[in-house]
């Protein structure tokens, strides 16, 4: 079934959650390997297993006695909130960290963009993925950019700062945030170079690659280099322009 979605085009994203009771720090790595190096899935979300309140799972734990974390702020299947057979929820979640980074490597990534018929989606999707995970270091799903915290916003019965102490608080946040955008940005430029995008000169690499990634000119065929050129869906040189590199459907 990947196979074909794949050769028309579509972007292939795929979900696992790690925290079953057969599960080990092993068995993890090596199915999330799976999914990146045989199934060359695009895009994972990684989940733990979690038994959210309100589901049969939860109020049958809750019957058996099982101990939960008294947070339900957690959960919110990013933090492991139950005990596992075989490893302390500090293992668990840091098993849970490491398959992250074991799915999006570098070079599963640039191999990807390489046979993306939809570079531009993909591109974005990394450089998404990217903050979430090394800046703002939550799961992509729950997370954006530049994020807001007005200084008013407060839970009930919380008094709001002072704005000097909100300022003070703040400004080192968003300084280290920015940074950290600074800092993927040039990562996923290097991804996209490595992948076959970049033009001779560096000014031109870097606005190239802006431009492709926020969809100022999708790559033709022409200016892709053979090996960064995607699999499947054809280029028709139909227009007196070099016609885009599109797949036949695009969906994550």
């Amino acid at each position: 079934m990947i196979a074909a979605w794949r050769s028309a085009g579509v972007p292939i994203h795929v979900g696992y959650i790690v925290g079953f009771p057969e599960d080990t720090p092993r068995s993890v790595d090596e199915s999330v390997a799976r999914l990146a190096d045989e199934l060359r899935a695009d895009l994972a979300s990684l989940f733990i297993l979690t038994p959210l309140p309100g589901s049969r799972d939860h109020r049958d734990a809750v019957a058996a006695g099982v101990a939960m974390d008294p947070d339900l702020n957690r959960f919110d299947t990013f933090h492991a909130v139950v005990d596992h057979p075989t490893m302390t929820r500090d293992e668990l979640e840091e098993v849970y960290r490491a398959a992250w980074r074991r799915f999006y490597t570098h070079e599963h990534l640039a191999r990807q963009l390489r046979s993306a018929a939809e570079r531009a989606t993909l591109l974005q999707m990394y450089l998404w993925h990217s903050c979430a995970l090394r800046v703002d270091r939550y799961h992509p799903m729950m997370t954006g950019f530049l994020r807001l915290k007005p200084r008013r916003d407060r839970r009930p019965g919380v008094t709001p700062d002072t704005l000097r102490r909100h300022l003070r608080r703040r400004a080192p946040e968003v300084a280290t945030m920015l940074a950290g955008y600074a800092r993927v940005v040039r990562d996923t430029h290097r991804l996209w170079r490595d992948a076959g995008g970049a033009p001779a000169s560096r000014a031109g690499s870097w606005l190239r690659f802006v431009r492709e990634t926020f969809g100022r000119g999708a790559p033709t065929c022409e200016s892709l280099s053979s090996e960064a050129r995607p699999r499947g869906p054809s280029c028709s040189p139909a227009s007196s322009e070099a016609a885009a590199c599109r797949g036949a459907a695009s969906s994550s």
